[in-house]
């Protein structure tokens, strides 16, 4: 079985566990003690936004909680884009209560378990990189639970009512996981908390917290956290895996090895909001956003929304966890017959199944334009809609409902997703030679891209060269480069004129070799980027491309010209277990621009001149030495 890659996933949950308890506080402060087979629940909707540094991934997930003072779960309804990721969680459901802690997937037994309490000890990180396995949430809970700080910890320093520091020390709770925290030192206000540091058994901080309060004074507006790197042990998939060598003949194995986790710390703000609930003014979480403590970009972030209180015991609340992310019976139905019309061409499915296509189409349409549903039961609907005109080869539809989907991201604030959210549809519309849809797609998408500033434009770039989507690169850094003339840093522009060069060196090998590929999407992706350049001009660009690189490269500071004259090595994740710094964009695209440079001059060299005609259009000779040198 295929082993999910969820490092992103487990942290996420993890960043919501934190929170969860403090919901559960407020829960049991309005509970009514005796009676605790139906227990006060709180509900709420929460949309995930997560960002992978690692991977340049993007993901939105959408996710329904139920917390008691005893109990939560978790429903996760949607993912985005279009339900697809690297990781995907659609129809998960979490159940952790006083006795187990439940995994639940439908028609999925690998992933549907339950765990006992005692949860026992948590196991080694053994992918690359650091992921678990999704069944390892379980532990997430415990590992927030660990560094929780509970009201009988402060109680005494916020009796004396005084102004000052305080140091407390706090022991284990009785039926409560063993704590990491060991000592508090407390910084008060006229008896109220203002800062909050976090203390392990060697006196490290484990996180730092500052508080902030409305106007009143004693309501808590927002919290900002401050988490430092850690290390953790790596381990590896199987005991055979691990590092051997030999000491004194003697051969040894190393089964696992220290690796930094949240490199470069995490700053994680809390903003808070009065939520009626209970017939009271309660103060809840409304949105997180987590950023890296140095150069604070966001890593991901969390709103919370639709609180609502209801009654209920865990299996009550665990049946309903289970039947939110299933999916409604109809949507189920569509779910099978897609993938039964999947593989037969639009002309069969439109004279045999028809019928059903319209059936869905009235069914979904409705859905998408209901504002009382969720987001994502919204969103589920569009990519059903967008799906069944793929299916029957409806391409004016497509382009309309394309165009609606990336509205919808739009109207809600959802600017990363619709940055990510575009591209499918425009990879669809070009494999079926739509080019002039996605022509109009791809100038309402750079706009986004550019005018808004929505996304890392360097970051997305890269993303987009895994998928070899080279004229989309050189269009979207071209427009932002001309927009953002004199609003983008030196260091930044020199990094994005490489990757236009990158782009327009793949596009032109691709548009070479068109003939000899084999697969139809390089050759319609070719077709896309000729019906707005020939080939011959296509060189030149290159060529200019590069030229303007290297002038470039002059402009930068001096310092950071002579730091990229160290060779630039790419070892991936393994810079992680060798505790190495990561490499700047500079030094990278650097050592880019040096091999593109050489790869040109070696081509230039090869090529015999034609007899009697002007020499092409080709770079000056280049040393071999880097950029700068």
């Amino acid at each position: 079985m295929k082993r999910m890659n969820t490092q992103g996933v487990r942290i996420s949950f993890l960043c919501i566990t934190v929170l969860i308890c403090g919901v559960a506080y407020s829960v049991y402060a309005m509970s009514p003690h005796g009676d605790r087979a139906l227990q006060e629940v709180v509900q709420f909707d929460v949309i995930l936004e997560q960002n992978y540094t690692w991977g340049r991934f993007h993901a939105l997930m959408f996710v329904r909680y139920w917390v008691s003072a005893d109990f939560y779960a978790c429903s996760v309804l949607w993912m985005e884009p279009h339900g697809q990721n690297h990781m995907n969680l659609k129809t998960f459901a979490f159940m952790s209560d006083e006795k187990r802690f439940r995994i639940y997937r439908p028609d999925t037994e690998y992933y549907t378990k339950e765990y006992a309490r005692p949860l026992g000890e948590t196991e080694l990180f053994t992918f690359a990189g650091g992921d678990y396995d999704i069944r390892h949430n379980r532990f997430s809970e415990r590992e927030a639970l660990s560094r929780r700080v509970y009201v009988q910890d402060v109680a005494s320093v916020l009796a004396e009512q005084h102004t000052g520091v305080s140091t407390v020390a706090v022991s284990d709770i009785s039926g409560k996981p063993k704590r990491a925290l060991k000592r508090l030192k407390v910084q008060t206000q006229s008896g109220r908390i203002e800062d909050l540091d976090l203390l392990d058994c060697n006196d490290a901080s484990m996180s730092r917290v500052t508080y902030e309060y409305q106007g009143d004074g004693n309501t808590l507006s927002r919290l900002t956290a401050l988490l430092p790197e850690t290390t953790i042990l790596k381990g590896f998939r199987n005991k055979a895996e691990g590092l051997t060598g030999t000491v004194d003949g003697k051969p040894f194995l190393i089964e696992s090895v220290p690796m930094p986790y949240h490199r470069g710390g995490r700053q994680c703000t809390v903003d808070y909001r009065s939520v009626p609930l209970g017939g009271r003014e309660i103060t809840l979480p409304d949105q997180v956003t987590v950023r890296h403590a140095q150069d604070k970009t966001v890593m991901r972030s969390v709103r919370f929304m639709n609180y609502t209180r209801m009654q209920s015991d865990p299996n009550t609340v665990y049946d309903l966890a289970r039947e939110f992310g299933n999916y409604e019976l109809t949507r189920r139905r569509y779910l099978t017959f897609r993938s039964q019309q999947s593989k037969r061409s639009p002309q069969e499915v439109k004279s045999d199944s028809m019928d059903q296509v319209r059936k869905y189409q009235a069914h979904f349409e409705p859905r998408f334009s209901d504002s009382s549903l969720t987001l994502g039961h919204r969103l589920i609907a569009i990519d059903a809609l967008m799906n069944l005109d793929e299916l029957i080869a409806d391409w004016p539809a497509y382009e309309r409902h394309a165009q609606a989907y990336l509205a919808f991201l739009r109207a809600q604030g959802l600017d990363q997703t619709l940055v990510f959210g575009a591209v499918a549809p425009m990879r669809v519309l070009i494999e079926n030679r739509r080019f002039a849809g996605a022509d109009e797609i791809l100038q309402a998408w750079m706009k986004d891209c550019v005018s808004n500033r929505a996304y890392d434009i360097y970051r997305l770039s890269e993303y987009l060269l895994q998928g070899r989507n080279y004229w989309l690169i050189n269009q979207l850094i071209e427009s932002y480069l001309v927009q953002n003339r004199d609003d983008v840093a030196v260091e930044e522009a020199f990094c994005l004129r490489v990757l236009r060069c990158t782009a327009l060196s793949g596009q032109c090998a691709t548009v070479a070799g068109r003939a000899q590929t084999s697969d139809p999407l390089v050759r319609t992706q070719c077709d896309w980027a000729m019906s707005h350049i020939s080939a011959s001009l296509l060189q030149r660009k290159r060529i200019a491309a590069l030229d303007d690189a290297q002038q470039y490269f002059t402009r930068l500071p001096a310092s950071v010209r002579q730091e990229v004259q160290s060779p630039y090595v790419n070892l991936g994740s393994m810079r992680d277990l060798m505790g190495l710094p990561d490499p700047s964009r500079v030094h990278k695209a650097a050592a880019q621009l040096t091999g593109m440079l050489k790869a040109m001059q070696k081509q230039t060299e090869q090529r015999p001149e034609p007899n009697n005609q002007k020499p092409a259009l080709r770079p000056r000779p280049r040393s071999s030495r880097r950029p700068g040198q």
